[in-house]
């Protein structure tokens, strides 16, 4: 999803369930789209303008499954940049599935042929980052600090489990009207009335009930994974499953993570 909906839906899901700071609960949302999280020497931390980052937001993507990507690229030194992850309680950055690939298991192989991490292994990587936060002792005047941190680490895990109801993510496709399609849920969302909007994230957070953040990422890709195999940005049924999806996994997530509190 474009940043401006990860923000707007996690805002309104996480004030619909009462969180404590839903502002950074947004922020985190939208905030996984800007971080850089690793360097390619010659390519720096972007790749035809774009965060080469975002490659970890799919479903254990790789270069070379895509078709609309064509790439030679050698064996070169990905670098992980400490540091990236705001908020993130010490001692969990090591943690980072990304880094995990590259600095523990020795990953060599040429940069378009790494499998990234799923994106649901962030979700759950950032949940463990949430809770090791909540054990964290602050003082009473340290209570905004610490609805802020927590916030934005559930943010963060948020947008992973949202970008998965978008069916460019889930089949792993990152052109081909990637960004048409995320454009046009963002027309919608905006074009609909405030009732509606209202209405769309009632029910679907009603739906959520019973979701923990793991059925949440999963149960996404397994839904998402239920479009048609063609789809236009032009379809507003189309359109409007993924929103009501983005909206719904943002309720599952966002509660379990609120049983931490």
């Amino acid at each position: 999803m474009k940043e401006v909906l990860h923000t707007r839906i996690a805002e309104e899901v996480a004030r619909w369930l009462g969180w404590p700071d839903a502002s950074a609960v947004g922020k985190g949302a939208a905030a996984p789209d800007q971080i850089e999280i690793f360097t390619v020497p010659g390519i720096g931390t972007r790749f035809a303008g774009y965060n080469v980052s975002c490659l970890t937001h799919f479903a254990g993507y790789n270069l070379n499954m895509d078709a609309s990507m064509r790439l030679e690229l050698p064996n070169v030194d990905i670098r992980f940049n400490a540091g990236a992850w705001p908020d993130i309680p010490i001692g969990m950055e090591h943690q980072e599935p990304l880094f995990q690939l590259l600095n523990v298991q020795g990953y060599t192989k040429a940069f378009d042929e790494i499998a990234y991490p799923a994106a649901w292994s962030y979700a759950d990587w950032l949940e463990a980052c949430f809770i090791r936060a909540c054990l964290s002792t602050y003082d009473a005047t340290d209570a905004r600090q610490r609805d802020r941190c927590l916030g934005t680490i559930a943010g963060y895990a948020l947008h992973y489990v949202q970008d998965m109801t978008v069916p460019h993510h889930r089949h792993n496709i990152l052109l081909a009207g990637h960004s048409s399609f995320e454009a046009q849920c963002l027309e919608r969302w905006e074009s609909m009335t405030a009732a509606d909007r209202a209405m769309w994230v009632n029910d679907e957070c009603g739906k959520a009930a019973r979701w923990s953040a793991r059925g949440a990422a999963q149960g996404c890709m397994v839904q998402a994974g239920k479009l048609p195999s063609r789809w236009s940005c032009r379809r507003r049924k189309d359109v409007d499953h993924a929103i009501r999806q983005c909206v719904r996994v943002t309720a599952g997530v966002l509660k379990q993570f609120k049983e931490y509190l």
